[in-house]
């Protein structure tokens, strides 16, 4: 049987109720009950705060980095302009610089690999010029591969909160393709689906033996999209 988590961490059910400074608290206490019992203070070392164990290896270093102001660029030109509306109407004025770089890419037809941190935008580096596409053709077909199911569905929820924002200009089907999926719905999936998100497993068993079926998309097939390429390398084809 499973112990209690540490003291000073939230369950997942009151995570969510927590601020951010309660959380970092919380993260820093826990972190600090990794330390033997005889390491040593926090220190100031050229502004950064650094602990170091006197004794073990548990956690030999422990630097906090000072936040930095985000860098921001303009919109390519090619991206259209309904879609930048509502990308501001959810809060999003002017894309990061790497995502305008990343942007600025696919739409002329390159092909891109964006490394960047967690949760610094990549999901827009490619729904973006995916989505614009779609607005000015409605015929463009995207593929997304995700190396897991959970992952496609986190996605297709940030997809169908921005296609919602685009419904009074297009009508855009966005849908999961997995071993999930029902019988009776491929069939929809094929024939209305502007971005199919699958994984590399079903893509291999559920579509490439069946692409008669599939005509539509691959006929219209504009972009790729392999998400955590990382974990794909040597297994993708």
């Amino acid at each position: 049987m499973r112990g209690a988590p540490p003291h000073g961490l939230a369950s997942s059910a009151n995570v969510s109720a927590l601020s951010h400074s309660q959380r970092d608290a919380a993260l820093l206490e826990a972190l600090g009950g990794l330390l033997p019992s005889g390491a040593a203070d926090v220190d100031r070392v050229a502004g950064v705060s650094v602990a170091t164990p006197i004794t073990g290896e548990v956690v030999t270093t422990w630097r906090r980095f000072p936040a930095e102001p985000a860098q921001f660029a303009d919109y390519p030109d090619a991206i259209d302009d309904r879609l930048r509306a509502a990308l501001a109407a959810d809060g999003i004025a002017r894309p990061y610089i790497h995502q305008a770089e990343a942007r600025a890419h696919a739409v002329e037809g390159r092909h891109v690999v964006t490394v960047t941190p967690t949760a610094s935008g990549k999901t827009l580096c490619y729904n973006a010029p995916v989505l614009s596409a779609i607005l000015r053709d409605p015929a463009t077909r995207a593929l997304y591969l995700f190396p897991t199911k959970a992952l496609a569905q986190d996605q297709l929820a940030e997809l169908l909160r921005l296609t919602a924002r685009l419904a009074e200009h297009a009508s855009i089907g966005a849908f999961t393709y997995d071993g999930d999926t029902p019988q009776d719905a491929r069939r929809a999936v094929r024939g209305r689906a502007h971005l199919v998100l699958s994984n590399p497993d079903m893509l291999h068993s559920g579509i490439l033996p069946h692409h008669p079926r599939w005509a539509k998309l691959f006929e219209n097939l504009r972009y790729v999209v392999i998400d955590e390429l990382h974990t794909l390398s040597g297994g993708l084809w």
